[in-house]
Formats: C-alpha cells, structure tokens, sequence
C-alpha cells in the first residue's frame, strides 16, 4: 500500500517536471532497461513493475529538479533587486 501511495506521488511530480527535466527521467529509465510504449501523446511506462530503489532514485531526481527551480528562481529574483 505504501508503495503505492508513492506511486501516485511520484507520477504527480514527474507530470510537473519541464520538458529537458522530462527528457532525463526517460534517459534514466532506458538506461535501467524498463519497458515503454510510445504514441502521438508521448512516452508511457508502467509504474506498477518499479521497484523501491527505483522509486526512490527518481523521488531524489524529482526534489533535485524542484530544488534546483527554487534555487533559481531566488537567483533571478536577487539579480532583478540588484539591478
């Protein structure tokens, strides 16, 4: 059940994520070797045969990503005041 949970959340998040960000989820997942189905509407997996490291190596991806915008968001935010 819990896994399932996290699932849920991590399909969420990554539906968030920027195109580029997008483009490295899929390297990430070729690389392991998971199965995907392509159409007209994009690339599509099946969350339900990832395992827990897995989740968690693209939870970790994810917060990267969200911490990285914050980070440059404040950025852009102190260039503009600067100026």
């Amino acid at each position: 059940m819990y896994l399932d949970i996290e699932k849920k959340k991590l399909k969420e998040n990554i539906e968030k994520l920027s195109k580029i960000e997008l483009k490295e989820v899929f390297i990430l997942l070729k690389n392991k070797n998971i199965e995907y189905s392509t159409n007209k509407n994009g690339i599509f997996v099946n969350l339900k045969n990832f395992d827990e490291k897995l989740i968690t190596e693209l939870q970790n991806y994810v917060l990267f990503c969200k911490n990285n915008k914050i980070y440059l968001d404040k950025n852009i935010e102190n260039n503009d005041n600067f100026i």
